[in-house]
């Protein structure tokens, strides 16, 4: 992305955004002994007016192959957010591909996840928090290639159908697009919420998709609790 238009599309995400943000008085004292915690798959949400030539299965295919894109983009950017030895954490994080290969091995799938309960899955991975994270998209804004999906070509093809294309012949939406995204830590213990946070950003051509997912998926991680207090 060119310099110029990366420093415009920071500057719109951030006069567009809105937040709120929780954390448990009991926080510290309930989180003593936890050692790993593991980010579940997220739960996507389309509302609004679909593409008219895309099927119900195409859509699922979509919609998992997407969870999976931001289960991994939150997993990343929480780590990103302790480089340079900046806030680090002091707990572990469980790497997304065992946390998918424990669920698939349990019979679960990513759909199934969705609403599954957050403590029974902690359980069954064996960590003693999880990170739900619920994503609430007004139509789609998915660039698939930018987070490495694979769908059929056609899925592409109808969704990306009629829409300009911009710099490298890479096509990207022409309208709007809301996007909510809420995060969760929920202790395996006691199944209670220790630490929430959310976000609001809308899209358009000038804001590709893999641009708003990262930025929303950074300041998760950025604000992302179990820090060890500066000495």
């Amino acid at each position: 992305m060119k310099p110029i238009l990366f420093l415009f599309v920071i500057a719109s995400l951030s006069l567009s955004s809105c937040r709120n943000y929780f954390v448990a008085h009991d926080f510290e004292s309930k989180t003593a002994n936890h050692k790993t915690v593991a980010v579940l798959p997220v739960k996507m949400i389309f509302t609004g007016k679909q593409p008219k030539d895309i099927t119900e299965e195409q859509i699922k295919q979509l919609e998992e192959a997407e969870s999976k894109a931001f289960q991994i983009a939150l997993h990343d950017e929480i780590l990103a957010s302790t480089r340079g030895g900046k806030k680090p954490i002091r707990v572990a994080f469980q790497s997304y591909t065992e946390t998918l290969k424990l669920l698939d091995d349990n019979g679960i799938s990513i759909r199934d996840s969705w609403d599954m309960d957050p403590k029974q899955l902690a359980q069954l991975l064996n960590v003693d928090a999880v990170v739900k994270m619920d994503i609430t998209k007004k139509r789609y804004i998915s660039d698939l290639a930018s987070f490495g999906i694979s769908v059929g070509r056609e899925i592409i093809n109808v969704i990306g159908f009629g829409l300009p294309t911009l710099y490298g012949g890479v096509t990207r939406l022409g309208r709007t697009n809301d996007v909510i995204a809420s995060a969760k830590i929920i202790n395996m213990s006691d199944g209670t919420v220790l630490w929430s946070k959310s976000d609001t950003q809308s899209t358009d051509w000038t804001n590709p998709a893999e641009t708003v997912v990262r930025y929303m998926c950074r300041r998760m991680g950025r604000d992302f609790p179990y820090r060890i207090p500066k000495k």
